[in-house]
């Protein structure tokens, strides 16, 4: 007596083999990068207007006077404006250099500027290597009109390097005021010795000393203008000739998260605080192996009135812990949020809340590399109801 077998699920046991064998060759993805991204923050804004930006060094330029007349080839440091899984939108923390915006006194677009050349060619290969410039996203570029004028802002490209808009040099997310004319801190830059020494004009007095102006690839009031912001940190929508040659340049680019050419540099803000490290305390390596395991939240209880006190099991490799509490499961409304810098404390009390509310609590460790905080995994999500 024959026995027959349905093809079917022969084909499906002989592909999960193939899979299976196929996976067996491949190597494993490596886990440092995540670990090192988890680290990493978009900028925030205290309530005193405050911005902080996380920082990564990427890269090496001409920046510091070597003196006897050259210039060291520093590792640049740039600011995240934002983060996407593992992209991050990058800022030159200073003004790298100083170009034209366009050689020729005429009508141009970013498209066919010769800045926009400069940075794609010329700037992109003198300051990183070729693995670099592969882990250097290609983007494309929106090239809106200019929002007061209605100048044209030409066709969108395709860009490794370039600079930011008007609307992105007045966005919020990024740390920046939304008014134009507003002479903020967050936008200011300093210029680089080797900026200077390229032409960028650099303010002397004592408020806005070692300041530059640095353009934007938005147009002008005219095409024959581009936008730029001021050294006192405002955008300057009516913009400048386009073959002015004493505005620096401040590249953005968007970097891979995933590559290991990058190492956290620490933080700046807005106010000049700065909080740096070097390479041999922000590898990405000595972060994956500080991140701490995932905590356990074991109680959410309500004692008093308008109180919520949180206990968890103590992580002894941490540095301390960050509580947070909220009325949703997604921790965004009536949110709460405490940092706790002792190892040895495991409880947090919230108090000032809402009666009768339930709210919603995770807690997770930190480890302190130099001045950057490496977050383990959050909690499983526990609710309370508060008396």
């Amino acid at each position: 007596m024959r026995t027959y077998l349905s093809k079917t699920p022969i084909r499906a046991l002989a592909f999960t083999v193939i899979f299976a064998m196929v996976a067996g060759l491949l190597p494993a993805i490596p886990q440092e990068a995540s670990a090192a991204t988890a680290s990493l923050q978009a900028p925030r804004t205290a309530g005193d207007g405050t911005v902080t930006w996380d920082c990564v060094w990427f890269g090496h330029y001409p920046q510091s006077s070597d003196g006897n007349g050259g210039y060291k080839n520093e590792k640049v440091k740039w600011r995240i404006l934002s983060i996407n899984g593992d992209e991050a939108l990058l800022l030159a923390d200073k003004n790298l250099d100083c170009k034209r915006y366009h050689e020729t006194y005429t009508n141009v677009t970013w498209e066919n500027s010769t800045i926009r050349s400069w940075l794609n060619n010329g700037f992109i290969n003198k300051a990183f290597t070729a693995r670099e410039r592969d882990a250097i996203k290609r983007k494309t570029i929106r090239n809106s009109n200019n929002p007061e004028y209605g100048t044209k802002g030409g066709n969108d490209t395709a860009d490794k390097v370039f600079l930011l808009s008007i609307e992105e040099a007045a966005k919020p997310a990024y740390g920046f005021p939304s008014e134009y004319s507003v002479y903020s801190k967050t936008r200011r830059a300093v210029n680089t010795e080797y900026a200077k020494s390229q032409g960028a004009w650099t303010s002397t007095s004592a408020e806005y000393k070692g300041g530059g102006g640095w353009w934007l690839r938005s147009p002008g009031s005219h095409s024959g203008l581009a936008a730029e912001v001021s050294y006192f940190g405002s955008v300057y929508h009516y913009g400048f000739l386009v073959g002015s040659d004493y505005y620096a340049v401040r590249p953005a680019l968007s970097l891979d998260l995933k590559s290991s050419l990058w190492s956290p540099a620490g933080m700046v803000s807005s106010e000049g605080k700065v909080e740096e490290i070097g390479d041999d305390q922000g590898s990405k390596g000595n972060l994956a192996a500080a991140k701490p395991k995932k905590v356990t939240l074991s109680k959410v209880k309500s004692a008093k009135r308008g109180t919520l006190k949180l206990t968890w099991k103590r992580d002894k490799k941490a540095t301390g812990y960050q509580a947070i509490v909220a009325t949703d499961k997604k921790f965004k409304k009536s949110k709460k949020s405490a940092f706790i810098p002792k190892n040895k404390t495991v409880t947090k009390t919230f108090t000032k809340l809402k009666q009768k509310k339930t709210y919603f609590a995770k807690v997770r460790a930190y480890k302190k590399i130099g001045k950057t905080k490496v977050y383990g995994a959050y909690s499983k999500v526990k609710k309370g109801k508060v008396k």
